[in-house]
């Protein structure tokens, strides 16, 4: 009885010989390690205006990120074909979406905005679960109908697969970007629907289709920007200087500490902005701080190494063993790359202020450990990939 326990047990693991991507591993340490490093800078003031030691935030975060590594190399040799099986894809998305539900059930904020679960004195955003949650499922579906998506590029095609590409895509887009809006979280909204274009596309979906889709998805974006909260962010984005101050403090904070560090910045440790000008200089708007602090030259250099991460992690999608593991992959990729674009085009007025971390910057533990455990899955994909070479 214990061979067999022993055998089912292996069966979910893969082999510990096989290897993993050494590059990859590098480029994340080094963004979780420089994260650490931005984050201890950005938020003393704001640790110590709350009378809490100025190292609170940082510490705590480092705890969180000591945790998420765990997880990540334990999930890295966890076989991820077994996600696929018995319906767990299907059943993560609806738990997702019971916690997406969740927070709408309440009072929300001060400004009656409904983001987050509180357990415990804590908070996370189920947001972060429902990213992952339609990854796995996108992922899944492509696996299974890959042949039927590819016909889609005849009229005959169309005709007999069109309502499984709304099943496939539409349904779970709709039903997440649903529950988002109402938060209201406009820019994780746009971050899914990049995600599910991205992998419609690897998924055999023809670009005319595609092209069609995005531009019904910007007419809808239009639509919805004209309305109550996010017609207000539009309004600030457009004229921050003109617009309320009240609601445009923050961009136009951030942009004069982008300003302020020009070429190479004022040096380390030393933004004015971060002493409780800027809001949330340590989550959504540390990355202003760090342009402030390091100018120009910090600022690319940081961006570069998103940069080659991204690009090391497409390379093991690329070289994934299965479809599925490519999809896995791919899905996660694109939504940390996208997601600190995002960021990056916030605080940089270059995107409406609707509020998204930098991935492994940001204060926020609860990200950082998903996060962390979606790279493991990456690398568990880079590992089966290397299985074959041994």
């Amino acid at each position: 009885m214990s061979k067999k326990i022993k055998s089912l047990f292996s069966s979910f693991f893969i082999d510990r010989k096989a290897q993993t991507d050494i590059v990859f591993l590098c480029l994340l340490f080094l963004l979780i390690g420089i994260g650490l490093i931005c984050l201890w800078s950005a938020s003393y003031p704001v640790a110590l205006n709350e009378g809490t030691p100025s190292y609170s935030i940082v510490l705590e975060q480092a705890k969180f990120a000591l945790l998420g590594i765990a997880l990540m190399f334990g999930i890295s040799y966890f076989d991820y074909e077994k996600l696929k099986q018995k319906g767990f894809p299907f059943f993560s998305f609806a738990f997702t979406i019971v916690l997406l539900i969740i927070p709408l059930l309440g009072p929300g904020d001060k400004n009656g905005i409904k983001r987050w679960i509180y357990i415990g004195g804590k908070q996370f955003q189920p947001s972060e679960l429902a990213k992952f949650g339609l990854i796995l499922l996108f992922a899944y579906l492509i696996d299974r109908y890959y042949v039927k998506l590819r016909k889609l590029g005849s009229w005959k095609g169309i005709a007999k697969n069109l309502g499984l590409v709304v099943l496939i895509f539409g349904v779970p887009l709709g039903i997440v970007a649903l529950l988002l809006i109402k938060e209201p979280h406009l820019s994780c909204t746009v971050l899914v629907a990049v995600i599910t274009i991205a992998m419609m596309f690897v998924g055999g979906v023809r670009k005319r289709w595609l092209a069609i889709i995005l531009i019904v998805g910007v007419v809808g974006f239009l639509i919805i920007s004209k309305t109550g909260y996010f017609s207000e962010r539009m309004e600030v984005w457009r004229d921050p200087f003109n617009a309320d101050k009240d609601d445009s403090w923050q961009i136009i904070q951030s942009l004069y500490a982008i300003g302020s560090g020009g070429f190479l910045g004022v040096g380390f440790g030393n933004s004015r902005q971060k002493y409780l000008y800027l809001p949330e200089p340590e989550n959504d708007f540390i990355f202003s701080v760090i342009c402030e602090e390091l100018g120009f030259l910090g600022a690319l250099f940081i961006i570069v190494l998103f940069v080659l991460f991204v690009y090391k992690g497409l390379l093991i999608a690329i070289r994934a063993k299965d479809k599925f593991g490519s999809l896995l992959a791919f899905g996660t990729i694109v939504q940390i790359g996208v997601q600190a674009l995002l960021n990056m085009a916030v605080v940089s007025g270059t995107a409406p202020n609707t509020g998204i971390s930098l991935p492994f910057f940001s204060a926020g533990g609860t990200s950082l450990i998903m996060l962390l455990m979606q790279v493991g899955v990456v690398l568990s994909v880079a590992r089966k990939s290397s299985v074959k070479k041994l």
